[in-house]
């Protein structure tokens, strides 16, 4: 045989393409055999048509001796007709295809087999091919030893290939049931969907798994495409968080996964050439966004990403040239013929890279959380307590109390640098006689500020801390606590302690006291705040707000002590007329005065507030009705006599009426002093105003 036990008959070829294709018959074909031509250096490859193509294979010009098997190497073909002419003009013909049963086929393999049992009795044979797909008719001759070695190589092979995917499928099948991790999900998909599809694409699963089943066959590698495509969309959406990423990417992606479900639904209803430029346009869609998807995690530093995006990239590069070889655009080449399965193997060893290096930062980033959470647990209590409280000083309390918790230490002291600059506000254990209250000269104020400038924990040593007896040595434990640069205090403890003690300490109080510094920061700010939101604007003096709970908790303790309480109700006299005569600056700037005037007319204990409007509130605790009607009459005249050139200006004279009542023996309700004082009040303003009404 020419070229040994196995030859390629391209050389050999003589063909006639038919378009529209006519159902032409044998007889047809002979009388036109002066139309064929033959191949040359083209590839038996006319692309996706919708043509049927006749070959006359004239046997003198490769017979031999001996029986031959003659291959179509073309598992996709749609049907196949191959007429053998003897010498004696005695014609014997069969078909196969994948349109027809397997059972049909004279040789049982995945490929096209033709037995010619004595090529010498045969003059000539003609073969008339139709396909869905593509129209790629490769045809090899054989003697049976030359075949049955194809065979064993192939098998061998298939196997081997096959089996990789196989093993990669089940393997993060079984990861995926023990991690419960979606991304070996997904990879199982991709890898099990590879599988099937190159499986499909050799005739293989014809041959062994659904040989009987000839329709569900011509749309199996249309449909496995479509879920490998649905597993790698899965998978990169998972993998590159493209939802956190790019909204808008994640629409098209979304929308690509639901027209690939779609498309596998009508596929059965498609010409399989229709069905898969559909496939291969949802699939050029997903990738050009998969890659813009990749580009931007990489450039965010995402080693994962960037696996992911070579992974894909390899495989669409494989798998255009298998495409474009199939269309009739590239010629056979080791890449165009076997781009898929170099570009599907190449795939799943970069995305098993990709998806392990994302599970192991993944892991990382678990232990990370987990590690925090435990770091966040510790400090529960802590965080708890200090968002508790407004006031500085209790926090400062806490967090000195937490610190030495921490430690080993048994006494310390926080030394305040903001509010109280210089002032020992919280002290725990006997150490020097050191005292809530206490202040630093200006010689250790200096250098405590200069040691505590840069944060962490330090052993120091000022020689005047020493001398005021922080230790005898002059040594002691500092911890700065700060807050985004600025030092609020710090916490000072004696002794030293061994090198690596030392060590683990600053490992735990580094978080600590940034997590102390937030707090007193957030309790410096709400004491700001709820001050603020308790004072009126105008006058400076407590609102409504600001004067309601605290005059409750001073007339119980005064009711529970038995001790007097009075209040004074006080308005302004035709005030409505300042604002519309003067306006409302003016009304302004009397109530400003008044803000400013009636705490020089009370003690220090005394509660003054702007009750609303032109009215003015004032609780007198520990006074009678004697001492709150001389309060209330010195007040009135203070207002009455007012300087004309500072505080009436050109608006006239300002008076008051003012109400006063005492608080009942037994009695706590405020509501009730109000009312009373206000009644009081107002029959003053009836009595004529600019005067004093008790009862």
């Amino acid at each position: 045989m020419p070229g040994g036990d196995e030859i390629s008959l391209t050389p050999f070829m003589q063909v006639l393409e038919r378009h529209p294709p006519p159902s032409g018959d044998l007889a047809t074909a002979r009388r036109r055999a002066e139309e064929f031509t033959f191949l040359g250096s083209r590839d038996a490859n006319y692309g996706h048509s919708r043509s049927e193509v006749w070959v006359r294979l004239p046997v003198e010009d490769w017979a031999g001796e001996g029986a031959r098997l003659m291959e179509i190497d073309n598992p996709s073909l749609d049907r196949i007709e191959v007429h053998m002419v003897k010498e004696d003009g005695a014609v014997h013909s069969s078909e196969a295809g994948r349109m027809l049963p397997f059972a049909a086929r004279e040789v049982n393999y995945r490929t096209f087999i033709f037995p010619i049992s004595a090529v010498q009795d045969v003059a000539e044979i003609f073969v008339r091919i139709e396909a869905g797909g593509a129209l790629l008719f490769p045809m090899n001759m054989y003697t049976p030893d030359g075949f049955l070695r194809r065979t064993h190589r192939d098998l061998f092979l298939w196997g081997a290939y096959l089996g990789i995917f196989l093993a990669l499928s089940a393997y993060h099948l079984l990861l995926f049931i023990s991690s419960r991790t979606r991304h070996y999900l997904h990879y199982a998909g991709v890898a099990g969907s590879i599988m099937l599809f190159q499986a499909t694409d050799s005739g293989l699963t014809y041959q062994f798994i659904w040989p009987s089943l000839p329709g569900f066959n011509a749309v199996a590698g249309e449909l496995f495409g479509g879920s490998l495509l649905l597993c790698l969309i899965a998978l990169s959406r998972a993998h590159l968080r493209i939802g956190s990423l790019a909204p808008v990417l994640d629409v098209i992606i979304r929308a690509v996964f639901a027209g690939t479900a779609a498309w596998m639904v009508v596929t059965p209803f498609l010409r399989p050439a229709g069905a898969m430029r559909g496939l291969m346009l949802l699939a050029a869609v997903f990738f050009l966004t998969a890659g813009a998807a990749c580009y931007l995690r990489g450039k965010q530093g995402d080693v994962p990403a960037r696996y992911h995006g070579v992974a894909l990239g390899g495989f669409a590069v494989a798998g255009l040239g298998s495409v474009l070889h199939n269309l009739g655009v590239l010629p056979v080449t080791l890449m165009t013929a076997h781009g898929v399965k170099i570009g599907s193997m190449f795939l799943l060893v970069a995305l098993a890279v990709g998806v392990g290096t994302n599970i192991a930062e993944g892991e990382r980033d678990r232990r990370r959380q987990r590690a925090e959470r435990r770091r966040l647990a510790g400090m529960h209590d802590f965080t708890t307590v200090v968002t508790s409280t407004l006031r500085a000083d209790q926090v400062a309390r806490y967090v000195l109390d937490r610190i030495l918790g921490l430690t080993p230490w048994d006494c310390g002291l926080f030394v305040s640098l903001v509010e109280c600059p210089g002032t020992v506000i919280s002290v725990a254990g006997e150490w020097g006689g050191w005292e809530e209250g206490a202040e630093l000269n200006s010689r250790q104020d200096h250098s405590l500020r200069s040691a505590a400038s840069r944060p962490g924990l330090r052993r120091v040593r000022w020689e005047g801390i020493g001398d005021a007896g922080i230790d005898d040595s002059g040594r002691a434990h500092l911890l700065p606590i700060h807050h985004n640069g600025r030092l609020l205090g710090v916490v000072l403890a004696p002794g030293e302690p061994e090198p690596e003690r030392f060590k683990q300490m600053q490992a735990v109080l580094g978080d600590f006291a940034a997590q102390a510094g937030n707090a007193l920061e957030n309790a410096r700010i709400l004491a700001r705040a709820q001050d603020r939101a308790e004072r009126d604007a105008l006058t400076g003096l407590f609102n409504r707000m600001g004067f309601l709970p605290r005059a409750q908790r001073c007339i119980l303790e005064c009711s529970g002590g038995d001790r007097d309480c009075a209040l004074i109700m006080l308005d302004i006299d035709h005030f409505k007329q300042i604002n519309d005569r003067h306006g409302h600056a003016a009304g302004d700037e009397v109530l400003r005065w008044l803000g400013r005037v009636l705490p020089t007319l009370v003690r220090d204990g005394d509660l003054v507030a702007r009750y609303g409007g032109e009215e003015f509130v004032i609780l007198l605790p520990d006074a009678d009705a004697v001492e709150a009607r001389a309060v209330a009459e010195r007040i009135r005249q203070k207002v009455a006599a007012g300087d004309s050139a500072g505080e009436k200006g050109n608006r006239g004279p300002v008076t008051v009426s003012l109400g006063v009542t005492v608080l009942s023996r037994g009695h706590t309700a405020l509501a009730e002093l109000i009312d009373a004082a206000d009644h009081q009040m107002y029959r003053a303003k009836r009595a004529g105003r600019n005067r004093v009404a008790a009862g």
